[in-house]
């Protein structure tokens, strides 16, 4: 294939990072404007995105363009994955989240463990994680990358994946905050995937120690590159810090596409 004649594609292979409650998910669902979304709800958050949509930012034409699932385990998730493979009538896809989809892979592998194995790795009666489960776990999350960009490429289909964050150890050699999975090193390989890494963070200000939450003012923001022990990256033509207080993070983004054009 000859470069000069790939088409450029409007679309962008996601990671959405950052502590609790800090917006991932409403913001990823603003992407139901781009078109149809199809949201793979592994931490059960669809309930506070239709409330955010329909009380604290009424947007109906954004519910109206969502639809998802809930799985029980990683075969559920697996056979979704193939299915779309082979037909995507969505402009975005959503798995929300990493952090749930390594603990349904695990999981997973916990009960389907032949019973005289199970017996063996068990304390109190509580099945224990084997080494090996972390290889699979890191072999999971690696299937469901890999058909999540097929299917990218194959449809230009947006893909966002939300994920949780951790604290360095003491004495890390690197002092940066690392994503929340199972095994350290599928957590360090995974941000290779994706074209674009925002993380999300609260700012608060105001209020005082023994005062009401209202006393607080709480923004809501995003950062599109690394700083502290935060890292962070796009391609994209944006600033390095995006507001998306009451907002809709996808029309922010194309407010800044726009100006460049």
């Amino acid at each position: 294939m000859k470069l000069e004649n790939l088409e450029e594609q409007n679309r962008v292979f996601a990671l959405f990072k950052g502590d609790p409650k800090t917006g991932k998910d409403i913001a990823a669902h603003s992407f139901a404007l781009a078109g149809p979304l199809y949201s793979m709800d592994l931490d059960a958050r669809m309930e506070s995105v239709k409330y955010f949509y329909t009380k604290v930012l009424p947007r109906p034409d954004i519910i109206a363009n969502i639809e998802y699932d809930r799985f029980t385990d990683f075969f559920e998730i697996h056979r979704k994955l193939e299915e779309l493979k082979v037909s995507c009538p969505y402009e975005t896809i959503i798995l929300s989240s990493l952090t749930s989809l390594g603990r349904k892979a695990m999981n997973t592998m916990l009960n389907t463990r032949d019973a005289a194995t199970a017996q063996k790795k068990n304390r109190g009666g509580i099945i224990l994680h084997v080494v090996e489960d972390f290889g699979g776990e890191a072999n999971a999350i690696m299937m469901t990358l890999d058909a999540l960009m097929v299917i990218s490429l194959k449809f230009n289909v947006n893909v966002i994946m939300t994920a949780h964050i951790i604290d360095p150890g003491p004495g890390a050699y690197r002092p940066t905050r690392t994503l929340l999975t199972g095994g350290k090193k599928i957590a360090a390989e995974i941000p290779v995937s994706f074209n674009e890494a925002y993380h999300f963070y609260v700012k608060t200000s105001g209020g005082m120690e023994m005062s009401s939450d209202d006393d607080l003012s709480r923004r809501y923001e995003v950062h599109t590159r690394s700083i502290g022990t935060d890292w962070a990256s796009t391609a994209l033509a944006l600033p390095d810090r995006i507001d998306f207080t009451d907002k809709l993070l996808y029309e922010e983004i194309m407010k800044h596409m726009k100006k460049e054009e």
